[in-house]
């Protein structure tokens, strides 16, 4: 009588463990990438950020400017977007039809390790 009790507990553990299980996606933000631009009248500055080998497939990200001098608002983003499975780009452009800007620009991105999550498929 004993042995039909153990038998049947048993017999659906090996069952449960036989069953495909997916691991949950992993997806984690990355540390900010920095870059300091010296802008001329017109001119841009791009800072495009890689996801790692781990997690390969970009899901979001951003970017922002820190710091400017001078203290202009002529700096403006003009491009915030994914380019690749893996890549995301921010561009700023200086408006200015007559000064000169340095900017501290930063960008960080979110990266996954399934692309259905990040939303690649």
């Amino acid at each position: 009588m004993q042995a039909r009790h153990l038998v049947i507990p048993f017999a659906l553990a090996i069952l449960v463990g036989m069953t495909p299980y997916k691991a949950k996606a992993e997806s984690a933000w990355q540390k900010p990438e920095v870059k300091q631009c010296d802008m001329g009248p017109g001119d841009e500055c791009n800072l495009e950020v890689t996801c790692p080998a781990d997690k390969p497939y970009v899901s979001s990200g951003g970017g922002g400017m820190p710091s400017a001098e001078p203290k202009v608002n002529s700096v403006g983003i003009t491009m915030n977007l994914p380019v690749s499975e893996n890549t995301w780009r921010v561009r700023w452009k200086n408006l200015s039809p007559d000064q000169s800007a340095q900017a501290k620009v930063a960008v960080r991105v979110k990266c996954s390790d399934d692309a259905a999550e990040a939303g690649w498929k």
